[in-house]
């Protein structure tokens, strides 16, 4: 996962996009922990809106309505 100089947050599957990065496994339980425990929010520096999760769940290609507190 990548946030661009820009400040947006998306899935850098192959590790070549600039900005600043962390790496989360691909299996959504990992996605799903690092939003209970707001991991990016601590990896990026800033606040990590649920939507962004949400986001990257769905990029992801499983069900953001999973997640915890997911979906609202």
């Amino acid at each position: 996962i990548v946030r661009s100089p820009e400040g947006v947050i998306a899935l850098d599957r192959v590790g070549r996009a600039p900005g600043r990065g962390a790496y989360i496994c691909h299996d959504p339980e990992c996605l799903k922990k690092a939003m209970k425990a707001n991991l990016l929010a601590k990896a990026f520096e800033c606040q990590v809106d649920r939507s962004v999760y949400q986001q990257l769940m769905t990029e992801l290609g499983h069900d953001a309505g999973d997640a915890p507190g997911g979906g609202a």
